[in-house]
């Protein structure tokens, strides 16, 4: 698996500038790292920050910044790539680690014309003949200077000053697609600062501000961004999000330059999370769809997905479908475009496909020499030096490549945590040390497999999901009408519940009501957002539906709450099926769902024939719920 780059994506990407390494992606990050978005002005430059001033002749890294749907379309201005930093520095320790894949241009615009998101917006309102309402707009405020100034700050590597006028932007916004961008542009200020964690609540809003607008573009590029966010604590919730981007886009018409970014940026998470056939796919819907409207023929180019799951397969030994894969891209590509015209990270990716291609002893009859670069990153420093390995491979000169490949850090996440064995591999099989190329392919090996036993588990955790899903959908079918259903978890709601206690009541049958509560949910929605907690309902739902006997009657109360209806049950017997339920809520695999926030349930009980009426067994089995878990509390 490239990466970790699993789930809000929009693309980060410009024509010379590089991306984030996933692997600092969500760590405390300098505050000059850019995060560029296309609602702002386009045609601007980004010059060096004081931080950069202050370092001196000090090399200065870049990232490639987001530029999606609130970024700035350079390609469309020809304004000349500059260097922004992040002081050099490229891993960190601290513990919020969010992958962000590469994101990219919106829409085309005159150079030198001062053009946002909002407007375009604004002038779609105007097209169907109404008028843009600025009445919740503040007096005195002009919405569109806030928006020049979101762009200096980004300019200026200011990510607080970002986040604090984004912040009013999404205050005084008059629609909820302003509002919603604005709060992407919030998201993305916090993950440079490496506030990941506090992104959760304003996806949330996200999410609820863009739902029914149509907008399905910048609906997918929360997904996007979601999907960032999520990758660090599930690869699940990533995926999924990236599935509920893809479904977005498919809504979307016509081709347009925000549906070619959205799908750029899918291609590119999904590309670091190996999923290489879903991101080849991706990719070209990004392609065709920018030409479709208009864009370059080098804009959305991406070269460097067919590039990366080529070297995956030789990775695993499929050293044909590497060569076929690599051929393909340098044939492909040479009929689209020029190579100067691809954005610098897909110009080096292009080329160090003829040098790979060479390292394997193949003839290139088609050579594509780097170009140089006129801004540094670990992206390109990483593929500088793997060009020039896969040179010095080339022409025989294996010490000096293995020299190369032994005098550099370079991330994994470039091109496989495999690939720079590989090339060891190669140096060695090149200089007639099959010996020491066999121990380095062992490492090969294993790196390219290491994620299987991750993977086994998660499949198998997925089939059992589908059997629970499919239970719970058994269940639901029993009942007649929908306004009986819970919507979220398909369990029957209160108002069912009290028509089954209700008729229950009226038999001279023994029943038993348990009150469930859900342990720690507040804290699951602080850590992961209400989307989280919406999943951990779900499970828990499945959870107790499964274990429950037959002909016991299990709903959803409100909330994190659930009861359940036992008939012919005496208390001993409620014990037992407590005591069942509670161990099925604790295995429930709570850390791949939800990292860091553990799940359990407390239960308390009641009896019919003791109570009398259902008001009375609620309260008895609440304070009996409430009671232990008191006792609980104060054991711990």
């Amino acid at each position: 698996m490239a990466s970790a780059s699993r789930g809000v994506t929009r693309e980060l990407r410009t024509r010379s500038g590089s991306r984030p390494c996933p692997a600092e992606l969500g760590r405390e990050q300098p505050a000059t790292r850019p995060f560029v978005f296309s609602d702002f002005p386009h045609g601007t430059k980004r010059g060096r920050t004081a931080e950069t001033a202050r370092r001196g002749d000090e090399r200065h890294k870049t990232r490639r910044p987001f530029v999606g749907v609130l970024g700035i379309n350079r390609q469309q201005c020809g304004t000349a790539s500059t260097k922004a930093g992040n002081g050099g520095r490229r891993r960190s320790t601290h513990d919020v680690t969010v992958p962000l894949p590469i994101f990219s241009v919106s829409s085309p615009v005159r150079p030198g014309h001062v053009s946002s998101g909002f407007e375009v917006r604004d002038r779609k309102v105007r097209d169907r003949g109404e008028n843009v309402d600025e009445s919740r707009t503040a007096p005195g405020f002009d919405f569109e200077s806030r928006v020049v100034q979101v762009r200096d700050l980004i300019r200026s590597g200011d990510n607080e000053g970002t986040l604090r006028v984004a912040a009013e932007l999404e205050q005084v916004a008059d629609t909820p697609e302003r509002s919603g961008r604005a709060l992407i542009a919030q998201v993305g200020a916090l993950v440079n600062l490496g506030r990941a964690r506090e992104c959760p609540e304003l996806l949330d809003r996200a999410f609820h501000r863009l739902d029914g607008t149509g907008e399905h573009a910048s609906i997918a590029n929360v997904h996007a961004v979601a999907a960032i966010v999520a990758a660090p604590d599930s690869h699940e919730r990533a995926i999924r999000h990236l599935v509920q981007a893809t479904c977005s886009l498919e809504l979307i018409e016509q081709p347009t330059a925000a549906a070619a970014g959205a799908w750029h940026d899918i291609a590119v998470s999904y590309s670091y999370l190996g999923f290489h056939r879903q991101s080849l796919v991706a990719s070209e819907r990004s392609y065709s769809t920018a030409r479709a409207a208009g864009l370059g023929p080098g804009d959305h180019a991406l070269p460097e997905i067919a590039v990366r799951a080529a070297v995956a397969a030789d990775h695993l030994g499929d050293s044909r479908s590497c060569v076929h894969g690599l051929r393909d891209v340098l044939a492909t590509w040479a009929k689209r475009c020029a190579p100067d015209q691809l954005w610098t990270p897909e110009r080096l990716y292009h080329s160090y496909a003829s040098a790979r291609l060479r390292a394997l002893g193949e003839t290139v009859d088609l050579d594509t020499p780097p170009p140089t670069p006129d801004s540094t990153s670990w992206e390109i420093d990483d593929l500088h030096v793997l060009t020039v390995a896969c040179e010095h491979i080339a022409r025989g000169q294996t010490d000096a490549a293995l020299r190369r490949l032994d005098g550099h850090d370079i991330t994994d996440h470039t091109l496989g945590a495999a690939e720079v064995p590989r090339l060891r591999a190669l140096a060695h099989q090149r200089a007639g040390d099959y010996r020491a190329a066999l121990t380095v392919e062992r490492e090969v090996v294993r790196l390219a497999t290491g994620e299987l036993p991750a993977l086994r588990d998660r499949i198998t955790q997925a089939a059992r999901t589908q059997l629970d899903h499919e239970a719970l959908r058994r269940l639901v079918a029993q009942y007649a009408s929908q306004a009986l259903t819970d919507p979220l978890t398909g369990l029957p709601n209160r108002r069912h519940f009290e028509r089954e206690f209700h008729r229950l009541a009226g038999t001279s049958r023994r029943t038993t009501l348990g009150m469930i509560d859900v342990d720690g949910f507040k804290a699951v929605n602080s850590a992961h957002g209400h989307l989280g907690g919406d999943l951990v309902l779900q499970r828990v739902a499945a959870i107790l539906a499964r274990t429950v006997r037959q002909g016991d009657f299990i709903a959803r109360y409100g909330g994190d709450e659930f009861v359940v209806v036992l008939p012919d049950t005496d208390a001993a017997t409620a014990d037992d099926l407590d005591e069942r339920l509670r161990r099925a809520v604790d295995g429930g695999g709570w850390d791949a769902l939800v990292p860091g926030t553990p799940v359990s349930v407390t239960l308390g009980w009641a009896g019919l024939e003791e109570c009398g009426n259902l008001a009375h067994a609620l309260e008895t089995a609440d304070r009996a719920m409430l009671a232990r878990k008191s006792r609980l509390s104060g054991a711990v």
